[in-house]
Parts: C-alpha cells; structure tokens; sequence
C-alpha cells in the first residue's frame, strides 16, 4: 500500500472498454491510450486461439504462448517463455486470467485484460486463484494496465460461466455483512468507500432478471465484476467480497472437490446458507437463485447432512476472518443443518 500524508493509493487500470466489436479495434484502443504493441505477447489458451481466431486476428501481438494449466509451478515456465514483452494481452477466462496477473507480476510488466467469459471478478481484482500443492490458494498480484470486454466475445460464451459471473456478485451481499459484524465484535475497520462499491455492484441484479445474453445485461454484469474488483483494490483485501459464503466454498474444493461446482455458483450458495444463518428472510434469495439456475440447498449439490456439518464446522477456522460462522454456536450449525435435510 502506497501513503502520501495519510493518504491511501490504489490503482485503477488506464482505461476500460466495453461493447460491441472491442477486439476489432483493440491496437486503436491501446494507441489511444499511448500504449505501444509492437512487442506485445498475446497469452491465451490453444483452446480459445483455435476457437477465437478470426476475432484474435484484428490486432498486433508479436507472439502466441498458450497458458496449460492453473499451477503456480507453472508460472516461471510461462514467465521464461516470454522473453522480452513490453506488455502481455491475456485473453480467455477466469483461469487463464489468474495466470496472466502472476506471470505479468513475475515478468514486472504491464498486462491488459481480454476476457473471454465474465466468470468471476478476477478480471480486476488484485488477487489470483491458482493451484499449489493441490488446492486452490489466493495470491497477491498486479492489476490490469486496461481492461477490454467485447460483447459479441462474452455472449458466445457458455452460459454457465455467466451464471458464475452473477453468482460471483451475489456473494458480495454475505461478505459485507460479515464486514459489518467483524466491526461490531472485533472492532475491524470498515473501508466504507469500498463497502459502497462492493454493494453497487450488485445492485442491478435486484432488478427482474434479464437474458444474460443482452447487451445491456452482459454490460452491467461486466461493470459489477470490474467495481467488486475495484472494491478489493480499495480496501487492500478481499473482505468487501469474501466472507463466510467463500470459506464455505474453498472448504469444498479442498475437502470435497468432487462436489465443487463454478466458484461464482459455489459462493452464491454458500451465501445463502449463511443468510439462513443469519436468521434472515431468504425468500427473495432463493427466489433470485432460482431464477439464474443457481443453488441454494446442499441437497442439491449431493451432500450427505453429516457431509454438509463437517463443511461447515471447517469453514469457521478456514481462514483468519471473522464472520458469521464464528458467531454463532455449534447448536445453531446444527440446527441449520438440521432444517435443510427435514423433510
């Protein structure tokens, strides 16, 4: 964190774009933007170059290296593989994303963002998901130089990364409730700009559900993801978007990987498990839920009660946050548990 006289510094990428035919005019965008592409590495999957070709055609890069995998073992060999770059064009998913940030970071050069799908708010954010030693561990990294979001690119994508992407904002709901409770019973300091942005990213999902394949829906759901990004930049953590409903998730990719869904469908569940904890009225939650296809009961996600407790009684201890897991007792785990399986 950089301070000049009491004052916090975080950084925001140069520039964002969104809308229709963005990669065909990418080199104007970034020569608009004085940035120079004529040593630029473009870093994307063979999957997506093969299936992307055309649209990855409209703009200069020097190079093609294709990212293989998530590992953080990986990244040297990726770093290593691009020798001299004056900027790196990252395109694909969520994974592909996380591993640009880190090589970027390694390399100590700029990136810009091309997501290929709107899965999560890795697209900004200054936090990487990658695989180490066989699970999924966060690390710190660089934000985008820019970041550019064709909408024809993101409509092809599959819908299931989408409904991820929208999971991915619901999530933020829990998290600042555990923020505010962390403040209330351990005195945590709430960056409140940061609590403003995480909770306007979201909000036009309160509206009626759209077609995630609008225009108009694919564009909010883009600027969500960038300011949930945004908000994590501010405050210099993940806790304006990461609470109890993601220790409830990374429980089950460590202990249960073959339950893991999406993570963005994993967190919205796992919100609303802890809204029920919380003793709040879910209707208009499930019912959100519902209408974007996502989970709301571990029933669903094929856990036995015993299962679903043992999720639980971990995520309380998962990490050094304090949220509403560590609140409440084992009785009203239990008793919660308890309600999801009556019946």
């Amino acid at each position: 964190m950089k301070t000049e006289r009491g004052k916090t510094i975080f950084r925001i990428p140069r520039f964002v774009e969104i809308g229709n035919a963005r990669l065909d005019t990418l080199s104007k965008i970034l020569q608009k933007n004085e940035i120079d592409d004529a040593r630029s590495i473009l870093l994307t999957s063979e999957f997506l170059y093969n299936e992307y070709t055309e649209a990855l055609s409209h703009f200069n890069y020097e190079k093609v290296v294709f990212v293989e995998s998530n590992k953080y073992s990986d990244i040297k060999k990726l770093a290593n593989r691009i020798k001299q770059a004056d900027i790196i064009l990252g395109f694909g998913g969520g994974r592909i994303i996380d591993m640009v940030k880190m090589v970027a970071t390694e390399k100590k050069i700029e990136y810009v963002a091309l997501p290929s799908t709107l899965s999560h708010d890795g697209i900004y954010s200054p936090v990487a998901r990658l695989n180490h030693n066989g699970s999924l561990v966060s690390f710190g990294a660089d934000i985008p130089l820019g970041i550019v979001v064709d909408l024809d690119i993101v409509a092809t994508a599959p819908v299931e990364t989408l409904i991820s992407g929208v999971g991915d904002l619901i999530s933020n709901m829990s998290a600042l409730k555990d923020w505010e409770l962390a403040h209330k019973i351990r005195g945590e300091t709430v960056n409140y700009l940061a609590y403003t942005v995480s909770r306007n990213s979201y909000n036009f999902l309160l509206k009626s559900p759209a077609n995630l394949r609008t225009n108009s829906f694919l564009k909010e759901l883009a600027n969500g993801l960038i300011m949930s990004g945004l908000a994590m930049e501010i405050a210099k953590s993940s806790r304006p978007c990461s609470g109890s409903e993601h220790n409830i998730s990374h429980v089950i990719d460590q202990f249960y990987p073959n339950k893991s869904i999406p993570h963005g469908c994993q967190v919205a569940f796992g919100t609303y498990i802890t809204e029920s904890l919380r003793g709040e009225n879910t209707r208009n939650l499930k019912k959100m839920l519902k209408q974007y296809h996502l989970f709301s009961t571990p029933k669903e996600l094929g856990f036995t009660k015993n299962e679903f407790y043992d999720v639980l009684q971990k995520s309380k201890t998962f990490r050094d946050r304090y949220t509403i897991l560590n609140y409440v007792d084992n009785i009203e785990l239990k008793k919660l548990v308890e309600s999801f399986y009556d019946g």
